[in-house]
């Protein structure tokens, strides 16, 4: 037997129990919902809409193939939902939308919209988000109902709209990109970060316990990062970018620094208000074909202190630019006529291009690297 609901159709599910062992007898553009006081087993796949609201209550595993609106209502422990394909989700409750002991999968191209409400789970739930998980909400999606759960992004994450602060109190694996372009994105708990991105996009980022970032991961855009950071990956600021704590740059850290010589020499800039710890390495380029003069300096990082050295020059030595035809003079730390706090470039000079050899690691290395810069959107 099959059932088909047509565009504009809404076949509801009332008060009581209701069991749909194979959901996938249901097609078309039409509407499931899962009323007030419905309590609904469903499995296999659902190809129409779906809707829960009020104190609707969804068990099973099922997976979407279509929009879940959900307005209201529950997912019970012991089920999954997945939205496959290109599924699109909204969760709008205006209370509470609470999934405890009931997993999240969203698939690459699913779209899911967080707009209202507080998302409450728990009971060893996992929310697995390989699509785009977009908020515009001040909001809390937090582990609070018993039991621990985790939010695992290999897709995007990203608060896009609200100027107040959305709360994530949950541990979070992110090997995705988690982007805030607009208020606060918090993160309560501790987040595992061994690859992806960290974009401040006109939003500030907040994590409560030190931030380690891996080899493979990059920390960019122009906004704040509030906390303490240990970066063993690319750090590439755009216009400004502040870490409001300390940052620890470890020996496979990687600074990436814009510079444009139009009108003087500036260039993009990293403000830490603590600690600034160097380590690895810096690379820098010019965004134009424009020069600066001998005499012209600009500072790169600052720090409230500044420590520690970097690998691929010292202070007061030369590093080229990529493709070796120029170089600027480094300057940081104890002794620096730029200020002991800074990290800062001066005497730039047209240079003899060094060795062969040398200048192929450099073109290989540098040109590799820069490849490698993120870029918004």
């Amino acid at each position: 037997a099959s059932v088909s609901l047509s565009t504009a159709t809404e076949l509801r599910l009332g008060s009581g129990s209701h069991a749909l062992p194979a959901a996938d007898i249901f097609s078309g553009p039409g509407t499931l919902r899962v009323a007030s006081g419905a309590t609904v087993d469903a499995h296999g796949n659902l190809n129409v809409n779906l809707a829960l609201q009020d104190t609707g209550t969804l068990s099973g595993h099922l997976t979407l193939k279509k929009a879940f609106t959900v307005t209201g209502g529950s997912l019970t422990a012991g089920g999954s939902t997945t939205l496959a394909g290109t599924a699109q989700a909204v969760f709008s409750s205006p209370s509470n939308f609470d999934f405890g002991g009931h997993d999240l999968i969203f698939a690459g191209e699913s779209s899911i919209l967080w707009s209202a409400g507080n998302l409450r789970t728990g009971g060893g739930a996992t929310v697995s988000n390989a699509g785009t998980f977009t908020t515009t909400h001040n909001g809390t999606f937090a582990d609070n109902l018993g039991g621990t759960a985790a939010l695992l992004n290999s897709g995007t994450f990203a608060k896009t709209g609200g100027t107040g602060t959305t709360t994530v109190n949950l541990p979070v694996t992110n090997t995705g990109d988690i982007v805030a372009e607009s208020g606060e994105l918090r993160f309560q708990q501790a987040v595992t970060f061994p690859s992806g991105k960290l974009v401040l996009a006109g939003g500030h980022l907040r994590f409560d316990q030190t931030l380690t970032a891996g080899a493979d991961t990059t920390l960019s855009g122009d906004g704040t990062l509030i906390g303490n950071v240990h970066a063993h990956g690319f750090i590439n600021p755009e216009a400004h970018l502040t870490v409001d704590g300390d940052l620890t740059l470890l020996t496979t850290s990687q600074l990436l620094f814009a510079l444009n010589a139009a009108d003087g020499l500036a260039s993009t800039q990293l403000i830490v208000t603590g600690t600034l710890l160097l380590g690895g390495n810096l690379f820098f380029d010019f965004v134009s074909s424009d020069r600066p003069g001998p005499t012209d300096f600009v500072v790169l990082a600052t720090g409230t202190t500044l420590a520690g050295s970097l690998a691929n020059v010292s202070s007061g030595g030369r590093l080229f630019l990529p493709g070796g035809n120029g170089s600027f003079e480094v300057h940081y730390g104890s002794g620096s006529a730029f200020g002991s706090n800074n990290l800062a470039l001066a005497n730039f000079e047209f240079t003899p291009i060094p060795e062969p050899a040398t200048a192929v690691l450099l073109m290989l290395g540098l040109g590799w690297l820069f490849l490698r810069r993120p870029r918004r959107g």
